[in-house]
């Protein structure tokens, strides 16, 4: 409930051109584990598996880490709305232009 109402917050600061990123050095990981952590309980209530694919090195970010956090628990959460039981793969790995993106 408090993440709801922190986006809406979000939402209204977005539109009046107040909202504030806070970039700062973030390790990928870190950022993948707080959002897994943020929907653990969404992905027991349905009995899903989650598997992620991180990549082998650590990647650290110039960026928001509770912004990037948000986003990623906001996509999962999205997965979690299919039928219980189903298995949640993600993988997360950094993008080379050589390279075709991953289709989830």
């Amino acid at each position: 409930m408090a993440l709801l109402l922190d986006d809406l917050l979000d939402l209204a600061r977005i539109t009046q051109g107040k909202l504030q990123i806070k970039k700062t050095t973030a390790s990928i990981v870190e950022v993948v584990d707080a959002a897994v952590e943020a929907v653990r309980p969404a992905l027991n209530a349905k009995h899903h598996e989650l598997s992620l694919s991180l990549p082998a090195e650590n990647i650290l970010l110039n960026a928001d880490p509770l912004r990037l956090s948000q986003i990623l628990s906001n996509l999962l959460i999205t997965q979690c709305r299919s039928r219980a039981g189903e298995r949640v793969y993600r993988a997360i790995a950094p993008y080379a232009p050589s390279k075709r993106p991953i289709r989830a």
